[in-house]
C-alpha cells in the first residue's frame, strides 16, 4: 500500500508517541524490535539513503556496549524524519505532534498550545488521570470549554474525583465534557490507516 505524505506524517507521529526506552539495560525485547521494524519501514520512505544505512547499523548494534549512543542515533533520525514529513504533509495535518526530549519539555510545549485556545480544547488520552485536568486543562483560558475523551479500561482511578472537583469548583464558568470510549476503540488502538482512525475518531467525538 502506497502512503501519501499525510499518512507518513501521522504514522511517524504515532510511532514517536509510542517510542519505547531504547537505551534501557537488558535484552532488546520483542516490543522494541517490533517498534524498530515499523520505524525503519517509515524511515526508508522519507529519509536519505545515508540515514537509512545509519539507522540499520544502530539497530543491529543496539544490544551492544554502545547501546545508549545507538539509541540516541535512532531517536534523532526518527525525530528528524517526523519534522521532514510534517513539512510535506497537508496544512490540515500539520502540527498534530509535539516531539519533546523530556517530560518537562513536553509539559511546557503542550501548555503553550493550550494557552492559545480561544473556544474549546479536546484532550484525547486513553490513560487519562487527574493530571489531564490539574496539569493541562487548567492552563487554558477560563473562557475555553474542555472536552476529554478517554478509554474505559485504561483511564486511571483518580480521574473521576478530579472531574467532580473541577465541576464543583468551576461549574458552568469552565465547562467540562467527558466521554469514556469503549475499550480499545480510540484511534490509537485501531490498527487501520490514519485516515480510517480519523473517521473512527469523529464517531467517538459524538459522545461529547
Amino acid at each position: 500500500m502506497k502512503l501519501d505524505p499525510d499518512d507518513i506524517y501521522l504514522r511517524l507521529g504515532h510511532l514517536v508517541a509510542e517510542m519505547p526506552e531504547l537505551d534501557s539495560p537488558g535484552v532488546v525485547t520483542r516490543e522494541i524490535n517490533d517498534w524498530l521494524a515499523q520505524a525503519l519501514a517509515l524511515i526508508e520512505l522519507i529519509a536519505s539513503p545515508g540515514d537509512v544505512i545509519i539507522m540499520k547499523s544502530a539497530m543491529n548494534n543496539l544490544n551492544g556496549i554502545l547501546r545508549q549512543t545507538n539509541a540516541q542515533t535512532i531517536t534523532s533520525i526518527v525525530l528528524s524524519a517526523l519534522a521532514r514529513s510534517e513539512l510535506e504533509a497537508s496544512p490540515e495535518a500539520q502540527g498534530r505532534f509535539i516531539p519533546a526530549a523530556s517530560p518537562h519539555q513536553a509539559f511546557a510545549a503542550v501548555g503553550k498550545v493550550l494557552r492559545l485556545a480561544q473556544d474549546e480544547i479536546l484532550i484525547v488520552d486513553p490513560y487519562a488521570d487527574a493530571t489531564a485536568l490539574t496539569n493541562f486543562a487548567i492552563q487554558a483560558d477560563q473562557s475555553v470549554s474542555i472536552r476529554l475523551l478517554t478509554d474505559a479500561s485504561k483511564k486511571k482511578a483518580d480521574l473521576e474525583p478530579a472531574i467532580n472537583a473541577w465541576r464543583s469548583q468551576y461549574g458552568d464558568s469552565r465547562p467540562l465534557a467527558v466521554a469514556v470510549a469503549p475499550t480499545k476503540s480510540l484511534p490509537y488502538n485501531i490498527p487501520d490507516s490514519p485516515k480510517d482512525r480519523l473517521s473512527g475518531f469523529r464517531t467517538l467525538l459524538g459522545k461529547l
